[in-house]
């Protein structure tokens, strides 16, 4: 029966963060800024019938120099008013193409509009929760629920940053791959368990989360530090259990199924590429951009003399400057590609790029040697800090007087808490084992935050751990309270 009810709460925590999701109108409203020509990738090819991966020329236009919605373009590419354009153009936003596959395959499956992004990234949230409710039972179950009460709990929040972090965006997918990463890791923590037997079935559902996690990775590039998590806890374990021959051999098959699944997924995706993502290294997001215009986040910026050093006033009249976000990387790449003679045109194709990311590693080591009390600086001092504002920033609840998504968080909250009641080991709370798997999870996810800068919509994942956290201590405070109930009965009626 307890395990009925657990399965209940575990399909409404499920069932809720969906229904938050569609609820509010403003939820579907964003027109995915930072994903425009991806999307605009996936309007060619669905109605243009341009190859996978290219953004008609035409497409590109209307969206990104003429400021044309969307919803718009798609309506008028739907009705024929743009015609498809003999010019194809790959992605120059940085991105890589993961998230162009993600948005093509969600207009093929449920159609030409924008509401499908979110419609097909709540299918693959909801797919990989009901892997993880058929494989577990127990305190799994628990997580699952805690990582759902967060998810809703933070989407109020979410909304205020809605251009910059939509469900289904690019940036939500740090946020989604947790939950597959969590499955992945109770089954190298199972493996140690006298007990354990790994059956076909429990490889198949294992096999769908290394998809989802490799997908995860694949389209946003910062849920790395969650495989560098597993592999951190596989390692562990198996030091801690190298005499326990059975366990050794379970985590040993468990990693070797676990890299094996990865690297297949990864190559087949990868076979299906078009060559010219390959040859312009745009295949994956820009990682060096990242990490030089992240320096100024130091008040100093920018250092000493850089501003000669890099020097691209005759076209960018800005030049560098403290907030000027990506301009900074394009000012060096500008300064350093107009001095190896490149032209215009070739500077403007150019940015990001195999080159360009080989032009910002250079300049990122070369400003570590310069100034490293700077470097040191922000990377120790400035980016912490702005993780932990952006963290307090970040936990604004703005429900706009919206009753609905009150009652729905209320409801989620319930559900949480009474899973714990219900549980069947409420007297060996598995909330250590729990605050373990978040403690290990937060921690590598600080690392990507390091490399870039820390702002509301960019630690998501982070927000998540943080509110699970909350949860998990809220629900053994009631349940600490639901255990002496019962003794204070009897001292009142003794």
């Amino acid at each position: 029966m307890v395990r009925n009810i657990g399965l209940v709460l575990s399909i409404i925590s499920v069932l809720f963060y969906i229904l938050t999701v569609l609820l509010p109108e403003k939820q579907q409203t964003s027109e995915y800024s930072d994903e425009l020509t991806s999307i605009g990738a996936a309007i060619s090819h669905v109605l243009l019938n341009a190859p996978v991966g290219f953004i008609d020329e035409e497409v590109q236009r209307e969206l990104i120099y003429r400021n044309t919605s969307v919803r718009e373009v798609i309506v008028r590419a739907h009705q024929g008013d743009i015609k498809p354009s003999p010019v194809l153009k790959v992605s120059s936003d940085g991105n890589g193409i993961g998230y162009i596959l993600f948005a093509t395959l969600a207009m093929i499956v449920y159609g030409p509009t924008l509401d499908s992004i979110v419609f097909f990234y709540l299918t693959a949230a909801a797919a990989s929760a009901a892997c993880l409710i058929a494989r577990y039972r127990g305190y799994q179950r628990y997580f699952l629920v805690l990582y759902f009460f967060a998810a809703t709990v933070s989407l109020p929040s979410l909304l205020r940053f809605i251009h910059q972090i939509p469900v289904g965006g690019i940036r939500y997918f740090s946020v989604f791959a947790i939950l597959p990463a969590s499955h992945i890791l109770f089954e190298f923590v199972g493996a140690t368990e006298a007990n354990y037997k790994l059956r076909l079935r429990h490889l198949l559902l294992l096999a769908v989360q290394v998809f989802f996690l490799t997908g995860a990775i694949f389209i946003r590039g910062s849920p790395a530090y969650l495989a560098m998590g597993i592999g951190t806890a596989a390692l562990l374990l198996l030091l801690r259990n190298l005499r326990h021959v059975a366990a050794r051999r379970s985590l040993i098959s468990l990693t070797g199924f676990f890299l094996v699944s990865m690297m297949l997924f990864s190559g087949l995706v990868y076979g299906t590429i078009p060559q010219e993502y390959k040859a312009s290294g745009r295949v994956t997001g820009v990682l060096w951009h990242r990490a030089v215009v992240s320096f100024a986040v130091h008040p100093s910026w920018p250092f000493g003399n850089l501003t000669e050093i890099y020097d691209c006033r005759s076209s960018i009249p800005e030049g560098l400057g403290r907030w000027e976000g990506d301009k900074n990387g394009h000012c060096i790449w500008v300064s350093v590609g107009s001095r190896k003679g490149m032209t215009a045109w070739e500077l403007v194709e150019g940015v990001y790029d195999i080159a360009y990311e080989k032009t910002m590693r250079t300049a990122f080591f070369d400003i570590l040697r310069m100034y490293p009390r700077e470097a040191a600086e922000t990377f120790l001092y400035y980016k912490p800090a702005w993780l932990i504002n952006a963290i307090v920033a970040s936990f604004g609840m703005h429900f706009h007087g919206n009753t609905s998504l009150w009652l729905i968080t209320l409801a989620e909250l319930a559900a949480m808490v009474l899973f714990r009641l219900l549980s069947t080991d409420r007297q060996k709370a598995p909330w250590a084992l729990l605050l373990v798997v978040l403690g290990l999870f937060a921690v590598f996810a600080v690392l990507p935050q390091l490399v870039a800068w820390s702002i509301p919509h960019t630690i998501a994942d982070i927000s998540i751990y943080v509110l699970m956290g909350l949860g998990l201590l809220l629900g053994e405070a009631a349940n600490a309270v639901w255990c002496r109930i019962p003794r204070l009965i009897s001292v009142e009626t003794g």
